[in-house]
């Protein structure tokens, strides 16, 4: 049974969204459990069935700067179970794995808003008045474009359908409630792996510097899962969460943190992650895991520098600079199902475990490099200004001899 709550019941035929969000929740849960219950992850969890819809929104509305606004109806979906660990809440917040695409023949799309413990559909049309009218009207509007070559205004005909919107609104809830699921179940490994690390923890610069660790962690774990969408969506043989788990977790000890006075020099700025992808083999599956780095040297844009870096790195990785500071890495894990058994029984010394260790050197290596490039240059540019000025006198020396 879904719950409800109607911030907009003065407004008597606003109940017509009330049944709308109703219905929607239905078959959206209704989806979600069928999907869930043909993943490998499946198991005991927390729950991320929509329990509660709350419809708001406004409509007739005038600000006090005398404004009139466009109405705009809004479902609030709410999950059955809060995630209660902080730090992947806090980065399912700023995760936004889910399509928000226009619905078929429009030209506008729903405001999405979504946090680990709900979601917010948005849909406004432009128009006033429909709102208090309970109503789902389809139109079409005029917005002056100014995004041309010559600043000239353009007008631009906007298609709005608000149930067609609503309805690709539910949908990215309903992919967003897959994500959810997946990414609190597949957590436990890099949860257990923070708790051990915590007992560690004896004062408050360690405590600061785990914080910073959490902070980093997360957000990468969730950026290599699966989607759950389209050509890169989880795969039924494949279990998440221990190789993104892993490699979070391992890389993690390379990037710079925020709070603590610990670990400074780190060599990387920022590392984001792509969705691992798997491709399923004879005696299991293998891996393609990617993400992209930002080191911490601020460095200098030289296209000769970023060629002699990307030369010596890509002999052992497949990596492709864009700068020399800032790349993207690629790891294919052969077999990479018996590396997430290994994971699973503990061992530290896997590939993916030797890969990170590695990595990290490299980085640091790297780093050093051009931070003492960036130091010499001064000094060879001085000792070639001398000696082009010492040739320079001695070549224009004996000119003025020939002179008569």
């Amino acid at each position: 049974m879904v719950d409800y709550e109607n911030e907009l019941a003065n407004l008597l035929s606003t109940k017509n969204y009330v049944d709308f969000g109703i219905a929607e929740v239905g078959r959206v849960n209704d989806k979600f459990r069928s999907w869930l219950a043909q993943q490998s992850f499946a198991g005991k969890t927390i729950s991320s069935e929509f329990e509660k819809v709350i419809v708001g929104g406004y409509s007739d509305y005038t600000g006090d700067d005398k404004r009139e606004w466009p109405d705009k109806i809004q479902w609030n979906l709410r999950f059955a179970d809060k995630i209660e660990d902080k730090g992947l809440s806090d980065a399912l917040f700023r995760e936004k794995r889910y399509s928000n695409i226009p619905p078929p023949n429009t030209n506008s799309k729903p405001q999405l808003f979504s946090t680990a413990d709900y979601i917010e559909v948005r849909v406004t049309n432009g128009e006033r008045g429909w709102v208090k009218k309970g109503e789902f009207p389809v139109n079409i509007r005029i917005e002056e474009n100014y995004d041309t070559e010559d600043r000239v205004p353009l007008d631009i005909p906007i298609q709005t359908d608000v149930r067609r919107e609503a309805l690709a609104g539910f949908e990215s809830a309903h992919q967003w409630q897959k994500f959810r699921a997946m990414a609190e179940i597949s957590s436990y490994f890099i949860k257990g792996q923070l708790a051990d690390e915590r007992k560690n923890v004896t004062d408050y610069d360690s405590e600061q510097d785990m914080r910073s660790r959490i902070e980093n962690v997360y957000p990468f774990f969730l950026q290599l899962l699966p989607n759950t969408e389209g050509a890169l969506a989880l795969k039924p043989f494949y279990k998440p969460g221990v190789l993104e788990g892993a490699l979070a977790l391992g890389l993690e000890h390379a990037v710079y943190h925020q709070f603590g006075s610990k670990f400074k020099g780190r060599p990387i700025y920022t590392v984001k992650g792509h969705p691992i992808e798997t491709t399923q083999t004879n005696n299991g599956y293998d891996a393609l895991m990617s993400f992209d780095v930002q080191m911490s040297n601020s460095g200098r844009d030289d296209e000769e520098v970023r060629v002699a870096i990307e030369n010596q790195l890509a002999k052992h990785y497949a990596i492709r600079l864009e700068t020399p500071t800032k790349m993207m890495v690629a790891l294919e894990l052969k077999d990479a199902h018996n590396v997430a058994q290994q994971i699973r029984n503990n061992a530290i010394d896997t590939k993916l475990h030797k890969f990170t260790r590695n990595f990290r050197d490299a980085l640091k290596y790297t780093n050093d490099a051009l931070r003492t490039w960036h130091g010499e240059i001064p000094v060879l540019k001085k000792e070639y200004e001398e000696r082009i000025n010492y040739a320079r006198e001695a070549h224009f020396s004996t000119l003025g001899k020939k002179f008569r």
